[in-house]
């Protein structure tokens, strides 16, 4: 099992091999990944890309929306995967990313000097969460 890109030169395996998404991956890592091992090991790697469309969907979105905000907070648990790859996503664009798991956590973030703030959330956050969050926002 590997959880992220091989370095394939100095990984001793051999064909066949078969690819498995996690169903959240971020869809991107998953192909630099598949296409990595097909160029290494051609016909003997089978890949089935099991990455939930709500996902693939969730992760283009937030990279749209990064592009058009000054700076991006992601709402969930710091122990979720799923919750951390999309903050990974956002500073990948260079964009300040703040992640927090609860409203409170607003007050205390320096927003200043931001004009837009875009917000997104892990899967399993709680839509009550997300709600309370973005109250806090719109009050400050």
């Amino acid at each position: 099992m590997a959880t992220e890109s091989p370095n394939l030169d100095d990984a001793s395996i051999e064909p066949p091999l078969a690819l498995l998404a996690q169903t959240t991956v971020d869809p991107a890592d998953f192909s630099r990944f598949a296409e990595a091992l097909r160029s290494r090991f051609g016909a003997g790697v089978v890949v089935n890309d099991t990455t939930c469309p709500e996902t693939v969907r969730r992760y283009r979105v937030v990279r749209e929306l990064a592009e058009r905000v000054d700076a991006m907070i992601v709402v969930g648990s710091r122990t979720s995967a799923n919750t951390n790859r999309l903050a990974d996503v956002c500073r990948a664009v260079g964009l300040p990313t703040f992640h927090v798991a609860a409203a409170d956590e607003i007050d205390s973030l320096d927003l200043n000097g931001f004009s837009s703030i875009g917000l997104t959330a892990g899967a399993s956050t709680p839509s009550a969460v997300i709600d309370e969050v973005d109250r806090r926002l719109q009050r400050r």
